[in-house]
């Protein structure tokens, strides 16, 4: 493995893993670059009503009545 890169990408964020990964697609050699911990799957939850449906995430429709629930 070739330790030459056209494009070294810093952060893989939401604005460098995008990047990245189209630069990737685009042909160039890419590199990215990560200042946080190796993440592993069992890092993540996947539980939806634990992340996304509790009620801090639901508007109150008589304050937000554009929102169609």
């Amino acid at each position: 493995m070739s330790r030459d890169f056209d494009v070294c990408v810093i952060g893989s964020g939401a604005g460098g893993g995008p990047v990245a990964y189209s630069l990737a697609r685009a042909g160039f050699s890419v590199v990215v670059l990560e200042k946080g911990p190796w993440l592993k799957e069992q890092h993540f939850t996947k539980d939806e009503l634990a992340c996304c449906r509790r009620k801090v995430y639901s508007p109150d429709l008589r304050e937000e009545q554009h929102v169609i629930e």
